[in-house]
């Protein structure tokens, strides 16, 4: 088998599930987002979310940068016979975020009643923010857990303790809330009960299946770990201040009702690029492998593969939701949350200038200059504080949205100015712009009908398809893609043959 062969197994073998697991945990995401929005109160939702947010920023940065570190070297660690190494940072890398998560997590508890009236200026978000402290003390060490199973090709151990896994718990919360009648409190607290549970269960399977071969000899490499999470800590805490500063400074300057509608016109804008994140999930473990074997040819071909067919799967959603912005938010969300359509496609344009850019922060922590990452993400956080702060006393929520959007872009910029640097990101312009002519070409005649909002969301689907169909169909597939087609339908066949992947 040739390298490339050897290559694109691995890619199908273990990217294919983590590409569907990411599109399904989207997926599943949006859809508990849209039963909460549909059950509970604009305001209620609103809590939520400060809520829901507030653990996921927390739980990102107690991670410490460790859970990148985990996935970018356990596996080398492991094709190295180093199991006193691979023992070592897991050991590491799950201690330290689990004791900051027992701290933060009791400061947040007894610090609620401060929160929620100091910040926010409303006293019922206490008790819900203090089950989001509950929940806080699983979600680093779950998101650590998939990095590390991630790591050593344990894909579906991965997919059940990371974003999938994670949404289906938030899935079961909506529909208790939806037949039950739960508040948002109580299922909060419900959740946080489960995560705990899935979190015990899954250190005690990585630590019964990675052992050093005698105790003793375990090496924890704390100088590299450290070395290569600091700068990602730091790059992360920016980062979830970037990606968060519309919802506290909304909440803050606003009310939470507010963020309750500008909510779903955030979601609805993140589901545009949702096969570049599959795909860049997908390509992680082999680029690992590939840059460990100093094959960069390789490397730059699965890249440039990667490139233009995520822009080929997010160009007509992006034309579809900026065209029938209105019409989605009312079908799934309902009139309440009519308001953020222009938010929505703002927010939409900054979703595909990421798509078009590439997988910058990923090849920058793969290419290990992660304080350039940092570098980024405090320049472009601090943009958008700023103009999150001078935008919305006087836009709402549509100011929120253009200092998101100009961050991300800003964020986005400079990352792929730096990676130039290093990797010729190369495109044949041809294709792209053959890509966006079928799918705008395609368009065209739905924009003279004036369709029903439920048909307009109804017809998009076959849009999508057709439009997806038909670029593969007219644009011609490069050698590589080709072989990576050919090894794809081989293990489709062999599943249906009941042969082992």
């Amino acid at each position: 088998m040739s390298t490339l062969d050897s290559i694109y197994e691995k890619l199908i073998a273990g990217g294919l599930l983590l590409s569907i697991s990411a599109i399904l945990a989207q997926a599943l995401g949006f859809v508990h987002n849209i039963v909460f929005a549909q059950v509970l109160s604009a305001t209620a939702f609103g809590q939520l979310t400060i809520a829901l947010t507030i653990v996921s920023v927390l739980g990102t940065i107690l991670q410490f940068g460790l859970g990148s570190a985990t996935r970018r070297y356990l596996n080398e660690y492991l094709e190295t016979n180093q199991s006193e190494r691979a023992f070592g940072t897991i050991l590491f890398c799950i201690t330290v975020p689990t004791l900051l998560a027992l701290i933060f997590g009791l400061g947040l508890y007894f610090g609620a009643p401060y929160v929620s009236i100091n910040l926010f200026n409303d006293p019922e978000l206490e008790p819900v923010i203090r089950a989001g402290a509950l929940l806080l003390l699983s979600k680093p060490i779950l998101d650590i857990l998939a990095s590390s199973f991630q790591g050593y090709e344990r894909f579906g151990t991965s997919v059940i303790v990371g974003a999938l896994g994670q949404n289906f718990v938030k899935f079961v919360g909506a529909l208790a809330v939806a037949v039950v009648g739960l508040s948002v409190s109580e299922v909060l607290s419900a959740m946080a009960g489960l995560s705990i549970v899935i979190a015990i269960g899954g250190v005690a399977l990585i630590f019964s299946e990675i052992q050093p071969s005698t105790f003793r000899s375990v090496d924890i490499p704390t100088a590299r770990l450290l070395t290569f999470s600091l700068p990602l800590f730091l790059s992360t805490f920016a980062g979830r201040l970037l990606s968060s500063a519309d919802y506290f400074l909304i909440g803050g300057l606003l009310s939470t009702e507010a963020v309750g509608q500008y909510r779903p016109a955030f979601l609805i804008a993140s589901v545009i690029p949702i096969g570049f994140r599959a795909f860049n999930q997908a390509m992680y473990p082999t680029a690992v492998s590939l840059l460990s074997n100093d094959d960069r040819s390789a490397f730059v071909n699965l890249l440039q593969t990667i490139m233009f067919w995520s822009f080929a799967l997010t160009i007509p959603i992006f034309l579809w939701t900026v065209l029938f912005a209105t019409e989605i938010l009312l079908v799934f969300f309902g009139p309440a949350y009519q308001t953020g359509a222009t938010a929505l496609v703002i927010l939409a344009v900054a979703m595909l200038v990421d798509v078009i850019l590439g997988p910058v922060g990923a090849l920058l922590e793969l290419l290990e200059h992660t304080n350039v990452v940092l570098v980024s993400y405090i320049i472009a956080g601090t943009v958008n504080i700023v103009l999150n702060l001078l935008l919305i006393p006087r836009y709402l929520i549509v100011g929120a949205a253009v200092a998101t959007a100009v961050s991300l872009i800003l964020l986005n910029s400079i990352q792929y100015f730096a990676v130039r640097s290093h990797i010729r990101l190369s495109r044949d312009y041809s294709r792209w712009f053959r890509s966006l002519g079928i799918a705008t070409f395609l368009v065209t005649p739905f924009l003279l009908l004036s369709l029903p909002p439920l048909v307009a969301v109804v017809l998009s689907i076959p849009y999508f398809l057709v439009t997806f169909a038909l670029t593969v169909w007219v644009i011609p597939l490069m050698p590589r893609e080709e072989q990576l087609l050919s090894t794809f339908r081989s293990k489709i066949i062999a599943v249906f043959k009941n042969e082992r992947l």
